[in-house]
């Protein structure tokens, strides 16, 4: 049976991480029962921190940043066709103008 707590800050967290222990699985410092997966095997309970919770959490955040930065390269993206797009115009737009101007001078002219 595994059973996952979670803690509720990061001060609960550091303080139950100072239980120290000298067991089957080694000597070391391990968290508070409470906030740690723990595997009963035989009567045998093995703690293990819950950073592997924090892991998956982290991978999913992580995920969720990749698809983030991904999305805002194809805005940049996006941006910079915009861009491209509008100085394009602003040429057309000038030479529209320098047209007209040419048009009005020769327009003077008569």
């Amino acid at each position: 049976m595994i059973i996952i707590f979670r803690y509720d800050t990061e001060e609960e967290r550091l303080a139950y991480m100072t239980e120290e222990t000298d067991g089957p699985f080694g000597q070391g410092i391990i968290p508070h029962a409470k906030y740690c997966t723990c595997l009963k095997i035989n009567n045998v309970i093995r703690k293990n921190h819950m950073g592997l919770a924090f892991e998956h959490d982290n991978t999913a955040s992580e995920q969720d940043n990749r698809a983030f930065e991904q999305d805002n390269r194809a805005f940049e993206q996006d941006n910079t066709a915009f861009e491209q797009d509008n100085t394009a115009f602003e040429q057309d737009n000038t030479a529209f103008e320098q047209d007209n101007r040419a048009f009005e001078q020769d327009n003077s002219a008569f």
